[in-house]
């Protein structure tokens, strides 16, 4: 197949078994439905300008740049965000299990950061 692990017995059985779980678990399913919760709980953050992105896969815009507010999630909150090429974009990469209960405390974190 042209690449050192592609097409061996094991990468092969380690990709069946995440294409397992994936469906097992209902993760896509999940990653989907959070999209639109994740959107709704940004559109009540007046700082936010745009959410970008699609799933899990996310960034929130803001008209400053976020470098301090990300020392002061990670510092503060004990949350680590993503740096994105765009300065004013904060990068946000849950895990496809992640509940409404954890995107409630990332929001009530994000919120108090920037009151």
């Amino acid at each position: 197949l042209g690449t050192t692990f592609g097409g061996n017995h094991l990468a092969c059985a380690a990709g069946l078994a995440v294409l397992e779980v994936l469906e097992k678990e209902n993760l896509i399913e999940n990653s989907a439905q959070l999209f639109n919760y994740f959107k709704e709980k940004a559109a009540s953050i007046p700082q936010v300008k745009r959410v970008k992105g699609m799933g899990l896969m996310l960034g929130l815009e803001f008209d400053f740049e976020v470098a301090e507010l990300r020392k002061k999630l990670i510092h503060n909150q004990h949350m680590f965000t993503g740096g994105a090429s765009d300065k004013h974009v904060l990068r946000v990469l849950p895990a496809l299990n992640i509940t409404k209960e954890h995107l409630d405390q990332f929001f009530d974190a994000l919120e108090e950061e920037l009151a």
